[in-house]
């Protein structure tokens, strides 16, 4: 749903692991460059056996541009998205 930290209007994210990587596409489809906030929910973590972690470090495989917070269902991962661009994380899980 839209909220002050997603714009579901401009903005589409999906989540995908494999083989103890886990990526986090964000999409903005807005002529603006935004930054989207995205919550990853706690039946994510179960299924996919993501482990919460207090410090965590991803990349942007697009940017290039390193990353650093928390990864937990109730923190919101923190990415900047350029207009009519996208962005993948990389995390290790």
């Amino acid at each position: 749903p839209a909220s002050d930290i997603f714009d579901a209007h401009h903005n589409y994210a999906f989540l995908r692991s494999f083989e103890g990587e886990l990526i986090l596409v964000v999409a903005n489809f807005s002529d603006r460059q935004t930054t989207c906030r995205v919550f990853i929910p706690e039946h994510a973590f179960d299924y996919m056996e993501i482990k919460k972690s207090d410090h965590c470090c991803y990349n942007d495989l697009i940017s290039g541009f390193r990353y650093e917070g928390i990864l937990h269902p109730d923190c919101p991962v923190r990415v900047n998205v350029p207009a009519f661009s996208a962005a993948i994380l990389k995390f290790e899980i």
